[in-house]
């Protein structure tokens, strides 16, 4: 992880100019203070531009804090979090930022205040330099100190490493390590705050919610990590989980979905494998995998029976609802480029389906809107660090496969939904072919709630929640109460459903 770079006078000599010209005329948008001559975490300088921005918005807002003390961190192989104090009078708040859509937040003592003003007085800490070690990688810190006139960074990279313990810089982040890990918080939602129709109605970081249902009155949650213990299966009413139920979907733990029937002998890796509901054949169910040195498409069946169906290398199989044919994506070896194929499940006869080979080909689901699969080929996002060429189209093409001909059209139109597919279908919304669907979108970093109809592949957004990344695998919608519930991370929340059909 770590890679040395040149040490000795040059680098004296270059702490000094980076001292020198980290200064420039102070106005309220202006950040003094130098950061090392490029980049050491490759993408770090960006990802601290972002949040200084958007920590001087907060303080120029006329209701925004008087003053700001943050330590921000990014890496190339992620971060840390962001730990920002907000002070307002005599009170301050600690904001620990784990991730984009919210944080935790709790009240810091006049103890724990006036802790953090005397370290920062006393070391002199926003006249520091910036804190340049010969490491590449790892993780960059910047010190923040903003009240909207004075606004002052100080940049770090990799305190604590090659001879850096136990300096300021390094006490530094471990004072506001310390703040981070006392007291018990309370969540915070941007979403919420910026005055979106979206409620938090249970949060318990001891029960995290891993999915939930609902029909009518009756609202049922499963609750657990799955660390400790079986995900359970609960009542929820009035922000409260009540008895144990059954809950009337699957599991989205892997772990505790009815897989129970892939045997010990056979290696079945998760990653080129569906839930049970997409590769039911009769009473056995289809997985690739291998058995010793024999890699395959496998029948498992009752009593943990096994029958090879086909040799070859195989990723995501799907079934056909009659059980006859098997559609899979194959590999010459489980790392290079592939070619969507179909199996007879009885005569275990291969055929090529014609639809591009690329990095990444293979079913994507049953759709009984066309009586037909849908497949997709797509090569393998771009990597710098890759060696190997990428094969494919530039953008994934989408086919509709006929399984028993062999037939295969090109289709266009939106199939972010169905790509999301993964220990339940998708939730009807009351016609054979409408779903509810959840959709991102990147460049507004919003998730748009809506009908997707898998007759036409387009989507009717009916409302959207601001940077909360969801699918609809996380979501169940209440139509007749124009509500939908989303799973975040453990939290349960209640979105209001605009342009519902149905009257309340």
């Amino acid at each position: 992880m770590f890679r040395s770079a040149p040490t000795g006078r040059t680098t004296l000599l270059l702490l000094a100019i980076l001292h020198s010209i980290g200064f420039s005329q102070e106005n309220k948008n202006t950040i003094t203070g130098a950061r090392q001559v490029g980049d050491p975490g490759h993408f770090s300088y960006g990802q601290f531009d972002a949040w200084e921005k958007r920590l001087l918005d907060n303080v120029h807002r006329p209701d925004g804090p008087e003053e700001v003390y943050g330590l921000l961190t990014a890496g190339y192989w992620g971060d840390k979090g962001q730990r920002v104090v907000e002070v307002r009078g005599p009170k301050a708040v600690l904001c620990w930022y784990s991730e984009r859509a919210r944080s935790k937040t709790r009240l810091l003592s006049p103890e724990e205040t006036e802790g953090l003003r005397r370290f920062v007085d006393h070391n002199k800490v926003d006249e520091l330099p910036p804190l340049v070690t010969n490491v590449r990688d790892g993780i960059q810190y910047e010190y923040v100190h903003f009240s909207g006139t004075a606004n002052r960074r100080v940049f770090m990279n990799n305190p604590g490493v090659f001879g850096t313990e136990g300096s300021v810089y390094n006490r530094l982040t471990r004072l506001f390590e310390r703040l981070t890990n006392r007291g018990s918080y309370s969540y915070r939602y941007e979403a919420i705050e910026a005055g979106v129709s979206l409620k938090l109605v249970f949060a318990d970081d001891k029960h995290p919610v891993q999915s939930v249902w609902a029909e009518g009155n009756d609202v049922r949650v499963l609750i657990g990590d799955g660390r400790h213990g079986p995900l359970i299966g609960r009542t929820f009413a009035d922000g409260r989980l009540g008895r144990s139920v059954t809950m009337p979907i699957p599991s989205p733990k892997p772990w505790e979905s009815d897989w129970g029937d892939v045997p010990s002998e056979l290696n079945a890796p998760p990653a080129y494998n569906l839930y049970p509901w997409q590769v039911q054949v009769g009473e056995s169910r289809v997985r690739t995998g291998s058995v010793g040195e024999d890699s395959g498409l496998w029948l498992c069946g009752p009593e943990n029976r096994i029958e090879l169906v086909s040799t070859g290398h195989y990723r995501r199989p799907v079934a056909s609802p009659d059980g006859r044919w098997v559609v899979a994506g194959k590999h010459d070896d489980w790392r290079g480029p592939g070619q969507v194929v179909r199996v007879g499940v009885a005569s275990g006869m291969e055929h090529i389906v014609p639809a591009a080979p690329a990095d990444q080909a293979f079913p994507v689901a049953y759709l009984l809107s066309h009586l037909k699969m849908l497949v997709v080929s797509e090569r393998y996002p771009f990597n710098p660090h890759s060696a190997r060429t990428s094969v494919g189209p530039d953008e994934p093409i989408y086919y509709l496969l006929d399984v028993a001909t062999g037939i295969c059209e090109q289709v266009s139109g939106e199939f972010r939904p169905l790509r999301d597919l993964t220990y339940r279908p998708l939730q009807s919304a009351g016609t054979p072919h409408e779903f509810w669907a959840a959709v991102y979108d990147k460049s507004s970093d919003k998730t748009a709630i809506g009908r997707y109809d898998t007759k036409s592949f387009s989507f009717q957004p009916l409302t959207s929640v601001p940077t909360l990344r969801f699918s609809s695998m996380n979501m169940w919608v209440d139509e007749p109460r124009r509500k939908a519930f989303i799973v975040y991370n453990g939290h349960l929340l209640v979105a209001r459903l605009e342009g519902s059909r149905t009257e309340p």
